[in-house]
Parts: C-alpha cells; structure tokens; sequence
C-alpha cells in the first residue's frame, strides 16, 4: 500500500500541503491541468525551480521559465505519476520542498 500523509497540525501546515499538491499536478501530462491557475497561485514573478530534470534558478527567467519547464515536459514524457509524500517550507529562503 501507498504511504499516506500526516495530517497537517495547522492551517498554514494545510496550506503549503495543497501548494505541493497543485504542483504535483503539474507533472500529470496526461491530464487537462489548468496550468495558468496553478502557476500564479503557487509561484511568484520571479521565482525559480529545479527538479531532477532542469533547474531555471540563476536564469532570472521567473514563472515563465517555470512554466516553459512544464509545457516542454508534455512533450518529453508520455506519462507520468507523482506520489506526494510530504512537503517542506523553508522560511527564509521561500522555498518549498516536496517529498515524492
């Protein structure tokens, strides 16, 4: 069986746990995701993203690049499937880590 998350202590606990969800959904290909929504929900202007697979930080590219990274994954992979095991939020740097 899937390992399951624990239930979030709080609502800010709650709120970063279904940012993390939002952002997995970006990587169902698969899917009809609302991308638009997800990326001016969950980044900022000028954010930056890396994962296994690219890295946009340091390109000074912001959501755009992010949202460059996922329109060229549908391309790139057939399908795909992200299991959320956790998320992480870093403070001071506004960084949020996902378990997957």
């Amino acid at each position: 069986s899937l390992p399951t998350l624990a239930a979030p202590r709080d609502a800010h606990e709650l709120h970063m746990l279904m940012v993390a969800d939002s952002v997995c959904r970006l990587y169902d290909v698969g899917a009809n995701v609302d991308m638009d929504r997800i990326l001016n929900d969950c980044y900022s202007a000028d954010a930056s993203f890396t994962d296994p697979l690219v890295s946009t930080r340091g390109l000074n590219l912001g959501r755009e690049g992010v949202r460059a990274q996922f329109s060229i994954l549908r391309f790139m992979i057939a399908e795909s499937e992200i299991v959320l095991h956790g998320a992480k939020y870093d403070p001071s740097g506004n960084v949020l880590y996902l378990v997957t």
